[in-house]
């Protein structure tokens, strides 16, 4: 195994364990003191039987069981994609731009203190994008501060801002990443992005409290259910964590709420009766605005992270998470860090003293309540 195929392979400590970074892939993964002990040594010149033999002395087994050991590990790694080249079945979700109906649609958003339009040449990728920014939707509106085009050639998407690439992929998930990226450093202009979390956001004694979760995990009904019980809202769905500052910032573009929400929150938010879902070819989703009184527009400390997990039988209890465990969930969650520039470590010093907890609950009114002990 060449060493330099796997120059962008790092590693970084958490706790008993590490946190392994692929740059190639994109990727981060958990390893134990053993499994980090094999990859450092895979990455230099040394051959597997010389690996075999460090393993051995170091961890007194014999020879034999150390290099089982080995080719154990990198026909794992090759089956999960850490070593290079070797991501099983990797697929860019959606269609490319060559599959798509052309149009030239742009839409035209507002938010306080920024005015920006986005124009799409296919189809897809404005079904894709519009949802998430239909709540801060407004006519054409005059004297924009920014204006964002989503282009496509064949093969490729790119993302400019007033004429400028911003980014260039085959991805369109990593375009709405671009793009919410893009609108995030317009709308705040001193933020210097060092993670963005898929979360909901809100906020209480001055302190924010981030949700994060799975699509469809119930994250936008608790969120909205903590609003009610009298929490302020940042965000919905994007948690943008500032480097200098480790401040997280708002980013309040409505609450995204799908039909299994909405008999639940009728009760709390009447005006979600009235309140008009997307129409097809859009998801079925309807996106709530929230009055500003509701909204928090600077940004906050961090006092805690709480993975909720919903369901029918699910005990309403939380539970204290390590730093290994939290980065467990945050993966399972979603999470972006970019790949240079030394955000990883900062990262996980960031993360390092912040409580973080897994929330199980089947009573939304139990969830809350649990949550609300944990308010400073």
């Amino acid at each position: 195994m060449a060493a330099e195929k796997m120059h962008d392979i790092h590693s970084y400590p958490l706790e008993e364990n590490f946190l392994i970074h692929s740059a190639e892939e994109g990727r981060l993964y958990i390893l134990n003191a053993t499994g980090n002990f094999i990859l450092e040594r895979l990455k230099t010149d040394r051959s597997l039987p010389e690996v075999a033999r460090d393993l051995a002395r170091h961890y007194g087994v014999p020879y034999e069981t150390a290099l089982d050991d080995i080719d154990r590990a990198i026909t794992e790694w090759k089956r999960i994609g850490l070593l290079p080249g070797c991501m099983p079945g990797r697929v860019h979700c959606g269609i490319p731009p060559n599959q798509s109906k052309p149009v030239d649609v742009t839409r035209y958003y507002q938010l306080p203190g920024l005015r920006f339009s986005v124009r799409y040449d296919r189809e897809f990728m404005e079904r894709e994008c519009r949802p998430r920014l239909s709540a801060i939707e407004t006519s054409a509106p005059g004297g924009l501060d920014a204006e964002f085009e989503i282009r496509s050639d064949d093969t490729m998407w790119s993302v400019t801002l007033n004429g400028r690439e911003l980014s260039r992929t085959n991805s369109p998930n990593e375009v709405r990443i671009d793009l919410l990226m893009g609108i995030l450093t317009s709308f705040h202009r001193g933020i210097r992005i060092m993670a963005m979390i898929h979360a909901g956001v809100v906020a209480c004694g001055g302190k924010a409290l981030i949700l994060p979760a799975t699509t469809q995990g119930g994250k936008s009904t608790l969120t909205a259910a903590l609003i009610h019980a009298g929490y302020r809202y940042l965000s919905d769905d994007t948690a943008p964590i500032d480097g200098p500052s480790g401040l997280v910032f708002p980013f309040p573009l409505g609450l995204s709420l799908r039909p299994g929400s909405w008999p639940v929150l009728n009760g709390m938010f009447p005006e979600l009766k009235n309140h008009k879902a997307l129409e097809p070819p859009y998801e079925e989703v309807k996106v709530m605005p929230l009055p500003r009184a509701w909204t928090i527009f600077e940004p906050l400390a961090v006092s805690t992270l709480v993975f909720p997990v919903r369901g029918p039988g699910k005990a309403n209890e939380l539970q204290r998470l390590s730093l290994t465990e939290a980065m467990v969930q945050l993966s399972e969650a979603g999470f972006w860090v970019p790949l240079q520039g030394g955000h990883i470590p900062r990262f996980l010093e960031w993360m390092r003293p912040i409580p973080c907890y897994r929330l199980e609950y089947s009573s939304l009114g139990a969830a809350v309540s649990l949550i609300t002990r944990l308010s400073p």
